[in-house]
C-alpha cells in the first residue's frame, strides 16, 4: 500500500536540484557564482559531500553555467535546441588553475544547445564527466589554450550524442572516445609529436584517418592511434528527461537503434513516461519506500546527495515490467555500509541504470554493482555514467 498510487507530477524537489526558466537570469547567475566558488576549485570541490543538478526550462538563456564538482546541467526540453545559453560562454566546464586537468572530472551536461559569443564551448575534463545531447554552436574544446603557455592536459573522456557545427578539438588529451556525433572538423595538440588514441565509433563527419599504431615502435615520435567504427552494433541512449508548457515533467527512454550512426535525437524512437510513474528520492529517502516503488516497475530517480546503503538498490527483479530506470542525477553517491552492492540488477530486460557515483563503503563489499543473468538481447539493458571508486574522502 506504501508505494501505491500515481507519483506527483510536478514533484518535490529537494534543495539540491534547482530549477530555473528564462526570467531567473539574475537569480541563476547568483545561484551559479555562488555555488562554482565552492564545486569549482580542487581543494574545496573534489571531495565535497555536497551534490548539485541545474534543471534549465525551454527557453534562451543569456547566461554563463561553470560546471564545477559533483554538478549536472540538465536542459528539459524535448529536443537539445529548446534550452539555449547565449552568453560569452554559456555552459562550460573550466580548466584547473595549474592548466592540468588530470583531476577535473565528476561533472556532466545534457540536453541543450551552446551558443556562446566566445564561439567556441569549452570542456576541459578528464574522465567521468560526460556531454551528452548536446547542440554546440562552433567550435567543442576539450582543454583551452592559453598564449603564455602550452594548452591544458587532460586524461581523456567522453561524448555521445552531440552535435558540433564548427571543429572538435581535442586540444592535449591523451584519449577519448566519441560515439554516435555529427561534427565538422577534428584536430588535436602535437608540438612536438605525441602517443594520443582517439576512438570514433558511429560518428559522422571529421573522423580522422583510419589507423592504429604501436607507440612504443617510435617513443621519441610516437605516431598517433585514431579508430573509426562506421557503425554502433547496439545504440541505445541514456534516459533524460523534459517538461511540458503545463510544467509536467516526463521521462523519456529512448530505444534500441540497430547499427547506429550520428546522433539520436527523434522521440519516436522513445517511450515516454510521466512522473505519474517516476518515484523522486532523496538521500531521506528510506530504502525499504525505494525498493518497494522498484518491485512494483515505477522507475525511480535518485536526487543528488549521498545515499549510505544498508543493502541494495534492486531493480529489474519484477519481470512483467518491460523497461525500468534508475537514474541519478547530479553525480548521485551510492554507498554500501554493510558489505552489500549498491545495485542488484535483476533478470527482467531493458533495464537502465545511469547517473550515478559507486563508492565502496568502510566495510568491504565483493561487488559494487551485480546484474544477474536474464535479459533480452532484443530488449536490451543499459549502464550509461556509471562511475566506481574506492577510497573516496
Amino acid at each position: 500500500k506504501e508505494a501505491a498510487g500515481d507519483e506527483p507530477n510536478p514533484p518535490t524537489w529537494p534543495a539540491s536540484v534547482y530549477v530555473f526558466d528564462a526570467t531567473m537570469i539574475a537569480k541563476a547567475n547568483a545561484t551559479m557564482i555562488e555555488i562554482f566558488n565552492r564545486m569549482g576549485p580542487l581543494a574545496t570541490g573534489k571531495f565535497s559531500s555536497d551534490r548539485y543538478a541545474f534543471l534549465f526550462k525551454p527557453g534562451t538563456y543569456e547566461l554563463d553555467v561553470p560546471v564545477g564538482f559533483y554538478t549536472q546541467v540538465i536542459g528539459l526540453g524535448a529536443t537539445p535546441s529548446d534550452v539555449t545559453f547565449v552568453a560569452a560562454k554559456g555552459v562550460f566546464a573550466p580548466s584547473e588553475a595549474d592548466n592540468n586537468n588530470f583531476n577535473t572530472f565528476w561533472k556532466a551536461g545534457e540536453n541543450f544547445a551552446n551558443k556562446p559569443t566566445s564561439g567556441s564551448t569549452l570542456w576541459s575534463v578528464s574522465q567521468a564527466a560526460p556531454l551528452r545531447r548536446v547542440r554546440v554552436h562552433g567550435d567543442l574544446l576539450f582543454g583551452s589554450y592559453d598564449a603564455d603557455s602550452i594548452p591544458s592536459k587532460g586524461s581523456g573522456g567522453f561524448v555521445a550524442n552531440v552535435e558540433v557545427d564548427g571543429r572538435m578539438d581535442l586540444v592535449r588529451q591523451q584519449q577519448w572516445l566519441i560515439r554516435n556525433c555529427r561534427i565538422n572538423q577534428t584536430s588535436y595538440f602535437q608540438s612536438p609529436s605525441r602517443s594520443v588514441n582517439f576512438v570514433y565509433v558511429g560518428t559522422v563527419g571529421g573522423e580522422m584517418s583510419q589507423k592504429c599504431t604501436n607507440a612504443a615502435s617510435n617513443p621519441v615520435s610516437p605516431s598517433p592511434q585514431f579508430l573509426n567504427e562506421d557503425h554502433t552494433p547496439v545504440q541505445l541512449e541514456k534516459p533524460y528527461l523534459s517538461i511540458t508548457m503545463q510544467g509536467k515533467y516526463n521521462l523519456h527512454i529512448p530505444q534500441p537503434i540497430w547499427f547506429g550512426q550520428g546522433v539520436a535525437w527523434n522521440s519516436s524512437q522513445e517511450i515516454i513516461d510521466g512522473f505519474e510513474k517516476v518515484f523522486v528520492a532523496t538521500n531521506a529517502t528510506s530504502l525499504s519506500l525505494i525498493n518497494a516503488k522498484l518491485a512494483i516497475g515505477r522507475h525511480v530517480i535518485l536526487t543528488p546527495g549521498i545515499y549510505h546503503l544498508s543493502s541494495a538498490i534492486r531493480i529489474g527483479w519484477n519481470q512483467t515490467v518491460q523497461q525500468q530506470v534508475l537514474l541519478g542525477l547530479g553525480m548521485a553517491t551510492l554507498i554500501p555500509i554493510a558489505g552489500t552492492p549498491c545495485v542488484e540488477i535483476g533478470p527482467a530486460p531493458g533495464v537502465r541504470v545511469a547517473g550515478v557515483l559507486l563508492q565502496a563503503g568502510n566495510q568491504q563489499s565483493q561487488r559494487l554493482l551485480w546484474w544477474s543473468p536474464g535479459g533480452n538481447p532484443k530488449n536490451p539493458g543499459l549502464l550509461a555514467d556509471v562511475f566506481a571508486r574506492v577510497g573516496g574522502p
